[in-house]
């Protein structure tokens, strides 16, 4: 389950924010972000500031975007500017590109995202629910984030299909009790099916963790067919916070923790194969792009659209009848582990020497991803820096496959 726990009270109400406030904000929103600048058509850019002298200020998130000029400007203005940074340094390079996504990607992201949130219902009605999986006897698979939400239920299902499911959770009697009310049902409809199932404690927002449930796990030298990389969190309406490494929780969680505990376990995925991990995204990347200057996240929780909205986006999320429940948003996870037809597109992709792994989108067809998400550029530079920031070498797979043991730093 996700390691962040959200700010509010376990006490079980519905969201107060009704369908007329809800349009009314995205009718605000929507125009804002289309009309800004003709709405302040009338300042002089950059904005003309009074003498200053004599004036201390202190400016958080001061070293890029809005922040970087707020200093800059009233630094030139005679005040005294304290540039309040982060002592969590970003873990990218200093590299100073501008993010590439431009307005023509960033409106054709939108446009998918909103049609696909609206839409993904109908777009997916041909799709049986639950979907049917085939006899997964032999089968291994490791699910992490499987408490709640679409992670329960795919732990559930391949479960209840035959395969060995392992629920790395960071709440491990939740889970037990959870093994206990499934292996009831089935007994309730006089099934003699046991669910083979284990529950091993892994703590997402912690490296140490990671690397100790993958030390944990290979030692048992038992092959592992299935990784489903599920947990994350998405609390961009809360203050921000930095995992115990050092790094901003998003990232952590959400990047270098499965990315982690993906390479750790190569050694098991390459006895169980052929294997398959499958990381658990949504369309909300077509809307993303890679800051080189700034992976850690430490100046975008200054800015209204990355806090604000992913807000609305939740609220939304919970009130609107139209979006998935928890089992149908299983299936297209579900159809990525396990069947067939993933291995003839990898095959397709293999064949074309396209190094890109296959999307597979609600509907449980698979889609082209985003240009950004198609960089290979961007890729590399990520995929370096992932291995600096675990203080792995650059041949750490092939090490990995080899059968050695690498430690991260």
């Amino acid at each position: 389950m996700d390691p962040v726990r959200s700010f509010s009270s376990a006490k079980e109400e519905k969201p107060q924010l009704g369908w007329f406030e809800w349009l009314k904000g995205w009718y605000h929103l929507v125009l804002e972000t289309f009309f800004e600048k003709y709405w302040s058509r009338h300042l002089p850019n950059p904005l003309p500031l009074p003498p200053l002298d004599g004036i201390t200020s202190i400016v958080t998130g001061s070293t890029s975007g809005i922040g970087l000029e707020i200093a800059r400007q009233l630094a030139e203005a005679g005040a005294h500017v304290v540039m309040a940074m982060d002592p969590v340094r970003s873990f990218s390079s200093a590299k100073e590109e501008k993010p590439q996504l431009g307005w023509f990607g960033w409106l054709k992201g939108w446009y998918h995202l909103v049609l696909e949130t609206f839409f993904e219902k109908y777009w997916s009605r041909h799709l049986p629910n639950p979907l049917p999986l085939p006899p997964l006897d032999g089968i291994t698979s490791i699910v992490t984030g499987s408490t709640s939400g679409i992670g329960l239920e795919i732990a559930k299902q391949l479960a209840e299909a035959g395969a060995h499911v392992v629920m790395a959770v960071i709440d491990t009697n939740l889970a037990y009790k959870l093994v206990q009310k499934w292996q009831a049902k089935l007994r309730n409809t006089s099934s003699t099916k046991i669910l083979n199932i284990d529950v091993m404690e892994l703590n997402l927002s912690s490296l140490e963790s990671i690397a100790r449930f993958a030390d944990t796990w290979n030692s048992k030298n038992k092959p592992l067919n299935i990784l489903i990389n599920n947990a994350g969190i998405f609390s961009m309406g809360k203050p921000q916070t930095f995992s115990t490494d050092g790094y901003e929780m998003h990232m952590h969680v959400n990047f270098l923790a499965p990315s982690l505990l993906s390479l750790l376990l190569l050694p098991s995925l390459k006895t169980g194969s052929p294997s398959r991990i499958v990381n658990v995204n949504s369309l909300m990347h077509a809307i993303g792009f890679v800051d080189t200057r700034d992976l850690n996240f430490d100046k975008v929780f200054v800015q209204m659209w990355q806090r604000d909205l992913p807000r609305i986006i939740q609220i939304a999320f919970q009130v609107a009848p139209f979006l998935y429940t928890a089992q149908e948003g299983s299936r297209s996870i579900l159809y990525a582990a396990v069947y067939n037809e993933i291995w003839q597109y990898c095959d397709k992709l293999k064949a074309e020497e396209w190094p890109i792994c296959p999307y597979v989108a609600c509907n449980c067809k698979t889609m082209i991803r985003s240009k950004e998400a198609q960089n290979l550029e961007v890729s590399r530079f990520v995929w370096k820096t992932t291995l600096d920031t675990i203080g792995f070498p650059n041949d750490a797979v092939d090490l990995l496959l080899s059968g050695k043991k690498i430690q991260w730093q």
